[in-house]
């Protein structure tokens, strides 16, 4: 790099001319200060001197107009002080005073005259009055004075003044006239001229001006060594000045020639760090940083060299760029080992190697190698060696400083290079992975806010990371997790520490899922934590897997606990608390631990209260007062089919104003015989699981079964007693029958254990198989998949061996089952039942027929039966007699309850019922109706009306065969009281045949 030398003389020279300049301008400012105050000094003394001549010449002037006034003074005579002979001409110019004292006249004239001849040395200033007519020849004026007197005499001036030369001293003098007055014409009357008040005569001052002078002198004596003084500090400070700026332009110049040398260098270095930026593999990219470095025009360097970089593995220097080396030095320098050769020893001691020719630790050498130097610079970050610069110079290059350490800045550069694209080869890996992995990847800062989320979220969570860039993870929350386990997190993730646990998250859908997540900070290089990264793997299935694996134990358990209360003396309502106490122990129930259980009472033919947890007394009277054919639980009895809902708004018992809940009702049904209903109460939206409907199918299965072996039992007691009476009656026959007694008990007793050892066996084999994998997947890493749990614990081969002893009990509760259904086919020559014979039927052609049917009875009662026929053709899918009955009892309770004259009416409609489509019947009459304390009882067998019993008569049981009826047909049939009165009865029947399920 060149510097221009001219252009700094002449920067030099500028300055120097500047301060030239500079003190000239202060020469001339301190002179004209000098002269200035010089020429203010000679007007100040002059008008010092004008001050004390008038001074002066009023004094005169008062001391001649009091003289004058008085007449002048008499005075003795003396030799000083003689008679005036100018005055001969006043008489009384002598007088002697009566004591015989002699005494002259002195006018102003004379006294003045002699007072300043008298005492020179008390005035300095001499004053004296004279004119060009005197009558004293000494009051005769001088020269300068006769001509003062002429110009003040021809002119209008009040006075005369000027500086002269008197006796060689420098004299101020000054003449003002004199005005004539009465007082002076006793001595000047006989003058010619005058007159009162004319111009005559003057009075002069002579001011010496040598004391004025000398002061004025010292004065400007210190006023100009003072200037002297203030010119030399001028000179000084613009001679520091001038050298300071010299200072700081030549710290500029050489600060300009730093600064173009580093911005060059910069220029370099970013020309370096602009190849960082382009996607080529390092190889090449190290190969362009070399061609750089060579293109410096100022660097003396030969365009030869070469970059290597460490191999970990070999522990060696394996050559990856070079430019201009020769054939030979690309096979024997391809790789180096540490100490070896110069590129090898500045690796090992990581400091620059210089050479400026080749010596013996050149130990890289061929036959032709040309002279040559070299630097061995080793590429170092944060003092780990990356590898090493190799640069050939010219032989005998000298070693410079400043060529050096801007090598070492290239070196400091490439190292950042090498390290960046090492780190962006690894961030693209990890990128790359975190991208592809199966697991759920989030980054977010300190404060919970997300910044990046994997594809895998988007799988898995159903949100695109658009939708939750910027939000915070709580948009996953289902609410499963409590604050203080929140709390707990941050503070592990705050202290630096990491979170690991379970989440059970919410979809974007609002689908539950699981979730096992690791979450810790991710700290920067001074070890401030700026992210959170959380690593999490979606186990929902794993813990559908491990919940089913704990229901079914649950499940397996409470079966083998409630096929043991079996063999137990328990009583049916003892029975019934065991159950419920059982059931309520499943995680899902004891939510909620409400329950109840009924028993079908034949007699009264409707269900039993007989046990029942956590439910109100109010809603406990109430059950107690319905029947089997009410709500729910009437559809489930009616229907012998499991009921569940998700949602129910006050259900049965809406006039309780209970909170939405849900409901299982599950009938207890032998031989197609309900026996009782199993309530179980769910919080609302409860998603029910098919193990769960499958569980309560068989408590109640076994709930019948231990009924049914409990009444074979009573039965058999029975049956034994009256074998004892007949043994009484029939001695003959007492050891037959005790024999047949006995054979028959065992057998019994046989084929009745035989069953149930087998269920309690294969219950027990199930629980033991399942209690050995879940303490198999206990031990388990929570990041264990499917396949291994497959693989590895035999999870498959389990779950078939628990269906397959599932199955084994099945059957041999159905067996068990089986024996007792014989058992009392045997005991009760098998009870007789109702078959129905179903088909489509019009609805309304079925009114018709039991209209004509019974016009006799209307017309006897004189009442008008309405039947307004439906829009459309309604089907209905029934026993066509059965349902006739139906409309025959509605139609017959209409005539026994509506007054002659009145109107029965009959319309139609359509409905819904749980997604099936009904026809809709309705009867409404004019009669009395029925008391609102009656509405419920209507349809209970042998529930006759307040009002029957005292005009209509009849036997109870109409509206209980038809609810009975209408229930077999799936349907549902309500009563009410008309706001008008009379009562209206809807009946729902389905229109077509139900699905097959």
């Amino acid at each position: 790099m060149q510097y221009s030398q001219e252009s700094d003389k002449t920067i030099k020279k500028n300055i120097l001319y500047s301060a030239m300049v500079l003190g000239l301008l202060w020469s001339v400012l301190v002179i004209a200060s000098l002269v200035w105050n010089v020429y203010n000094k000679n007007l100040e003394t002059e008008s010092l001197a004008i001050n004390a001549a008038n001074s002066i010449y009023d004094k005169d002037r008062a001391f001649h107009l009091w003289a004058s006034s008085h007449g002048g003074v008499y005075v003795p005579p003396t030799t000083r002080t003689p008679p005036n002979p100018a005055l001969e001409h006043i008489e009384d110019r002598d007088v002697e005073t009566l004591s015989g004292k002699k005494l002259t006249l002195m006018n102003p004239a004379y006294m003045l005259r002699q007072l300043m001849d008298d005492f020179p040395g008390l005035y300095g200033v001499r004053g004296r009055i004279t004119s060009l007519d005197p009558l004293n020849s000494q009051n005769r004026p001088d020269e300068w004075e006769e001509a003062a007197l002429k110009t003040l005499a021809s002119t209008s001036a009040d006075e005369v003044m000027k500086f002269v030369l008197q006796n060689g001293e420098p004299v101020l003098r000054l003449m003002r006239p004199m005005y004539v007055e009465e007082s002076c014409l006793k001595c000047h009357g006989h003058q010619a001229g005058y007159k009162p008040g004319a111009k005559y005569g003057g009075v002069g001052v002579s001011v010496p001006m040598t004391p004025y002078i000398e002061l004025q002198q010292k004065y400007i004596l210190i006023i100009g060594w003072s200037h002297v003084f203030l010119w030399l500090l001028g000179v000084v400070v613009i001679w520091l000045y001038t050298r300071l700026q010299l200072q700081r332009q030549l710290e500029r110049i050489e600060g300009d020639k730093a600064n173009t040398l580093l911005m060059e260098q910069q220029q370099v270095i970013l020309s370096l760090l602009k190849l960082a930026i382009n996607p080529v593999p390092l190889n090449q990219l190290l190969e362009s940083v070399l061609k750089t470095i060579f293109s410096i025009p100022w660097l003396a360097i030969l365009s030869k060299g070469s970059i290597f970089l460490v191999d970990k593995k070999s522990d060696e220097l394996h050559m990856v760029a070079q430019h201009g080396l020769a054939t030979e030095l690309l096979s024997k320098c391809k790789s180096i080992s540490f100490g070896y050769c110069l590129c090898g020893r500045a690796a090992t001691s990581k400091e620059i190697v210089f050479k400026s020719s080749i010596d013996n630790e050149h130990e890289v050498q061929f036959a032709g190698i040309q002279p040559h130097g070299h630097y061995c610079i080793p590429i170092l970050f944060e003092q780990n060696l990356l590898g090493v610069l190799n640069l050939y110079v010219p032989e005998n290059h000298s070693r410079q400083r400043e060529e050096e350490e801007f090598l070492q800045a290239i070196v400091s550069t490439i190292a950042m290079i090498i390290k960046h694209k090492q780190e962006e080869d690894l961030l693209l890996r990890l990128s790359s992975a975190v991208e592809q992995s199966p697991t759920t990847v989030m980054i977010s800062d300190m404060q919970g806010v997300i910044e990046y989320v994997n594809p895998k979220f988007t799988d898995v969570t159903g949100y695109t990371a658009q939708e939750v860039i910027g939000k915070k993870p709580s948009i996953l929350k289902s609410g499963d997790k409590s604050p203080e386990d929140y709390k707990m997190l941050w503070q592990a993730i705050m202290a630096g520490k990491e979170w690991r646990g379970e989440f059970k998250n919410r979809k974007k859908s609002g689908e539950l899922f699981w979730e096992f997540a690791s979450i810790s900070p991710i700290s920067n290089k001074v070890g401030e934590n700026t992210s959170i990264i959380a690593i999490k793997e979606d186990i929902t299935e794993r813990k559908k897997i491990e919940r089913k694996i704990r229901s079914s134990l649950t499940f397996q358990t409470i079966i083998s606990h409630l096929l043991r209360s079996g063999i137990l003396p328990l009583t049916i309502e003892e029975l019934c608390d065991y159950t419920l106490d059982l059931v309520l122990t499943v995680p899902g129930f004891a939510i909620e631990a409400k329950g109840a259980v009924f028993m079908r009472d034949t007699d009264l033919d409707k269900m039993v209260l007989k046990s029942h947890r956590n439910l109100s007394e109010e809603l406990i009277a109430k059950l107690d007062q319905q029947s089997s054919e009410t709500g729910v639980c009437r559809i489930a009895a009616a229907n012998q089919r499991f009921f569940f809902s998700e949602y129910i708004e006050g259900g049965e018992s809406s006039l309780l104003e209970m909170a939405p809940f849900g409901h299982y009702c599950v009938p207890i049904i032998f031989n197609n015989q309900i026996l009782g209903m199993i309530t179980i109460y769910v919080p609302p939206g409860y998603q029910r699981e098919q193990d769960e409907d499958n569980f309560l199918t068989t408590v109640a299965n076994t709930v019948a079964s231990i009924i049914k072996r409990k009444e074979a039992e009573d039965e058999l007691f029975k049956h034994r007693d009256h074998l004892d009476k007949l043994v009484k009656v029939r001695t003959a026959d007492l050891e037959k029958a005790n024999q047949a007694k006995s054979e028959f008990l065992a057998n019994m007793s046989h084929e009745l254990r035989t069953p149930l050892h087998a269920v309690m066996s294969f219950s027990e084999m199930g629980v033991r198989r399942i209690n050995k994998l879940i303490d198999k997947i206990a031990t388990a890493d929570k990041s264990t998949d499917l396949k291994t749990l497959e693989d590895s614990f035999g999870l498959h081969q389990t779950l078939n061996k628990v269906v397959h002893y599932s199955s084994r009990i099945e059957s041999n509760g159905k067996q068990l089952r089986s024996l007792i259904d014989n058992l009392l086919d045997l005991a009760k020559l098998e009870s007789g039942k109702i078959e129905f014979s179903f088909q489509l039927h019009e609805l309304l052609n079925i009114v018709d027929i039991e209209k004509d049917g019974l016009e006799t009875l209307f017309q006897d009662k004189d009442l008008e039966l309405d039947v307004v026929p439906p829009e459309n053709k309604l089907m209905v899918y029934c026993d066509n007699a059965k349902i006739s009955q139906v409309v025959r009892n509605l139609f017959s309770n209409a005539i026994k309850f509506t007054p002659a004259g009145k109107k029965i009416t009959v319309s139609f409609t359509e409905s819904n019922l749980n997604g099936v489509p009904m026809s809709v019947l309705m009867v409404r009459d004019e009669g009395t109706g029925i008391p609102p304390q009656e509405l419920e009882l209507v349809f209970d067998k042998f529930a006759q009306s307040s009002r029957t019993k005292t005009q209509a008569g009849g036997t109870g049981l109409g509206l209980a065969i038809c609810l009975e009826i209408v229930t077999a047909h799936n349907g549902t049939i309500q009563a009410e009281n008309n706001p008008d009165g009379g009562s209206l009865f809807t009946v729902m029947l389905p229109q077509q045949e139900p699905d097959d399920e």
